[in-house]
């Protein structure tokens, strides 16, 4: 039986049609319906029922292709021990979004190499939708990335399909950050009607993420939009430009790019969508992890765990900073 022609079947069941697996595989069907019966028989029993619409897996073809998707990622594995021969642990890679790179790179970074002195972690930047389905495409083990309750609940069906585990770890929303300068500082929560007349400094992708340009719709009328490439600029901006930013408090609260003390993360009461954001951690089981990649998963689920909650706390007894400052913590 060749290897190939597993990859083959893997291909069926995602589509669920031998006729669009055989476009994607370049092959025409009738040659890969002919494939798929010498490995039925071989197999010794069915593994795709056909139907008017397409195919069905069965039971036994179930069971079958989680055996043969796991020896496809071992063969994966192979293949690429020779491109990392030469050095002393292949990368472990941690596909994520700007606003948790900034805050979870460094201390992820010294977790990790505590762990595993020898070891290269690689952190890839996409936004904030990419993650999902870089993972769901194969092109990714681990990635960390928010989900609205609602759009959790649709990537879970989606994930299950291809493998693919999601743990919430993290419980956010967004604030408006502002400088304790800004007019707006005075207030703790402010409604997107009333964000009327201001510069916003924004990422890239906001341009283009649906649901940040709704969200933009529903604000006063006036306003200007400024792109910056990470999450640095934008806080720069925001304390010396008098701009203001859409940021989840993670980013606002564990990113050390400036002095957090003279900002200000205000609560938007509006829309409901923005109260409450699940950082998830978006993963292969473990039996389909290498060993670096199982400790890379324990470290990032320890430094969440080890995080306080928010929104921010106010002023708490000894402390000389304003209420709701954004207060510094030293990183993990």
């Amino acid at each position: 039986m060749r290897t190939e022609h597993l990859q083959y079947l893997l291909e069926i069941d995602k589509h669920q049609s031998i006729s669009a697996a055989a476009q994607n595989l370049y092959l025409g069907q009738t040659t890969l319906s002919s494939i798929v019966k010498s490995v039925e028989e071989e197999l010794g029993f069915t593994v795709f029922q056909r139907t008017h619409a397409g195919v069905h897996t069965t039971p036994e073809g179930e069971e079958a292709l989680a055996l043969i998707w796991e020896i496809d990622r071992r063969m994966i594995e192979i293949k690429e021990l020779n491109q990392y021969a030469s050095s002393p642990s292949q990368p472990v890679t941690i596909i994520t979004s700007p606003t948790i790179s900034s805050g979870l790179a460094l201390p992820l970074s010294a977790a990790y190499l505590q762990k595993n002195p020898s070891g290269n972690l690689s952190i890839q930047t996409v936004s904030g939708e990419e993650v999902g389905v870089k993972l769901v495409k194969n092109e990714g083990n681990i990635g960390i990335t928010y989900f609205s309750p609602q759009n959790l609940e649709n990537y879970r069906t989606i994930a299950s399909k291809y493998r693919v585990d999601v743990d919430v770890v993290y419980t956010d929303q967004i604030y408006l950050l502002v400088s304790r300068e800004h007019p707006l500082a005075a207030r703790d929560e402010v409604s997107c009607e009333e964000l009327q007349n201001l510069t916003f400094a924004n990422l890239p992708y906001y341009s283009t993420d649906d649901s940040f340009l709704r969200h933009f719709q529903l604000f006063g009328p006036g306003n200007r939009y400024t792109t910056f490439s990470d999450i640095a600029l934008i806080k720069r901006a925001v304390l010396t430009q008098n701009m203001v930013a859409l940021l989840s408090g993670y980013a606002i609260k564990y990113n050390h790019s400036v002095d957090n003390s003279r900002l200000k993360a205000i609560v938007l009461n509006n829309p409901p969508a923005l109260r409450e954001m699940q950082l998830c951690l978006i993963h292969r089981s473990d039996s389909n992890l290498r060993y670096q990649e199982k400790l890379a998963l324990q470290c990032i689920k320890a430094h969440f765990q080890n995080l306080a909650s928010l929104p921010f706390a106010p002023q708490t007894a000894g402390s000389n900073l304003p209420e709701g400052s954004v207060q510094e913590s030293k990183p993990e």
